[in-house]
């Protein structure tokens, strides 16, 4: 993660990485039989959680919102 990101926006963004990180990639593994493409597409979500979140502020349900476009 980003060392100059907010403390509290890395905070939520690593306490939803923590929570849905292995439901997600379980589940876009199922989706594209490809472990590598569904690891960096999460990966990519949170990059742009984090980029977003720094701006808009962290959302009223954090663990939903960088998964969205995973």
């Amino acid at each position: 993660m980003n060392s100059t990101a907010e403390p509290s926006v890395v905070a939520a963004l690593s306490e939803a990485f923590a929570a849905e990180r292995a439901r997600l990639v379980g589940m876009l593994i199922r989706r594209t039989g490809d472990r590598e493409l569904a690891e960096d597409c999460v990966q990519e979500a949170g990059t742009k959680a984090l980029r977003e979140w720094q701006h808009t502020g962290i959302p009223s349900t954090p663990r939903r919102g960088p998964w969205k476009d995973a």
